[in-house]
């Protein structure tokens, strides 16, 4: 029988070395999934309201990652939970993370070895009439996308920086600039959201 290694990591700073090194030993693919602790979220919730809970996932104060992978080989298994330890500082430490192994009575997918390396090859168009290249210079981007951007100064009502950005309505960012013209700030759309809306659906 097959088993399910779920490992959550509240520090997302060792996420890398920890792939690394199961590459390394020859882990299956890994399935990395945002999540964020239950308790912390709470706790933060409760201290920034209800309305920001879209931007949960964002916040460094909360956020965990959850690792799957599916092992046949349970000697392998063990020497991916002992290097998830070890990179860890030991699970029983805590805000560390959890490390749970769960039994899968079936599976379809799962390599046995890495798969080959793609070869190189150009990404396909978005649209057919787009003339796409991987070196496309950032300057041109604004030119291939037909994107305006939302500029607002720091005096600007919000319930103003909100019909500014209706007027673009693909760029999800509003640009705050000073008099001389230089940027001293970014509003996201979804935070304008948050306040504009909070009053009505707290």
């Amino acid at each position: 029988m097959s088993s399910l290694l779920l490992v959550i990591l509240n520090d997302t700073s060792i996420l890398p070395d920890l792939l690394g090194v199961w590459r390394e030993i020859g882990v299956p693919g890994t399935t990395i999934l945002k999540s964020a602790g239950g308790h912390a979220s709470r706790n933060w919730l409760s201290r920034v309201g209800l309305g920001a809970i879209n931007n949960l996932f964002e916040t460094r104060e909360v956020e965990t990652r959850t690792l799957m992978a599916v092992f046949d080989d349970e000697e392998l298994l063990a020497q991916a939970i002992a290097e998830a330890e070890r990179i860890v500082g030991g699970f029983d430490r805590p805000n560390s993370g959890v490390v749970l192994v769960l039994p899968v009575s079936q599976t379809i997918g799962v390599y046995k070895t890495s798969p080959k390396t793609p070869q190189e090859v150009s990404p396909p168009v978005l649209r057919s009439d787009w003339s796409v290249l991987r070196h496309t210079p950032v300057e041109s981007i604004d030119s291939l996308l037909s994107l305006e951007p939302t500029i607002v100064s720091a005096e600007t009502q919000l319930e103003d920086v909100a019909r500014a950005m209706l007027a673009h309505p693909k760029v999800h960012l509003a640009s705050v600039v000073a008099d001389s013209g230089r940027l001293i700030g970014l509003l996201k759309l979804d935070a304008l959201a948050d306040n504009l809306f909070f009053h009505i659906l707290p």
